[in-house]
């Protein structure tokens, strides 16, 4: 059998930001995979934290966030209930993380998933059987290569970067210049990897 991963917001988020392109393919490429095969588990908690990052961060209308929102409920969803929460805020407690981080790995568990495809956890870490894993991180640079023995085209593109996050114009600027989805499911969801 085939283990069961939980996807946490962040992924879904980023399979949503058009500004982000390189980060955008890799997340909908994690979820395509998880949808040919069946292995896609996200909560109740995750598809809120989409909706709200979809429509204030990313800009996407309402309803189209809400319809992708309905397209992710074609994984399996976990509802979070009280008992949840009072094992969440345990597990806040004794491991020192989030109460929604903490609910996150609660549901993973709950749902029997082996890993959990986050950003907001250290990756190997394992918590109640959960295995934390970065997917979407994959092709970042190693450890090793982030200090003076980088190849010289890592440390370019990486001053590149910091200078384009130092030079990147204002919000009201960025969000008139920043792609926006289209006003149709139909115009959208092939770009998200989902089947009908």
């Amino acid at each position: 059998m085939t283990t069961k991963r939980f996807l946490d917001a962040h992924v879904l988020v980023a399979a949503a930001d058009l500004g982000s392109p390189e980060r955008c393919q890799r997340a909908r490429a994690v979820i395509r995979d998880l949808q040919r095969e069946g292995r896609g588990v996200v909560s109740t908690q995750v598809l809120q934290e989409f909706y709200v990052a979809a429509t204030t961060t990313l800009g996407i209308e309402p309803m189209t966030a809400k319809a992708l929102v309905r397209d992710f409920t074609r994984f399996e969803v976990v509802t979070s209930d009280a008992a949840h929460l009072q094992e969440a805020i345990d597990l806040s407690v004794l491991s020192r993380l989030s109460v929604w981080d903490a609910l996150i790995v609660v549901a993973a568990a709950s749902a029997s998933c082996g890993e959990l495809v986050t950003e907001a956890l250290p990756a190997g870490t394992v918590i109640r059987g959960v295995t934390i894993v970065h997917p979407m991180a994959e092709r970042a640079p190693l450890p090793a290569q982030a200090g003076a023995d980088a190849p010289k085209s890592t440390r370019r593109t990486r001053r590149r970067r910091r200078r384009a996050r130092r030079d990147k114009p204002d919000t009201a600027t960025a969000d008139q210049s920043r792609p926006k989805p289209g006003g149709t499911m139909s115009a959208y969801q092939p770009e998200l990897g989902l089947e009908p």
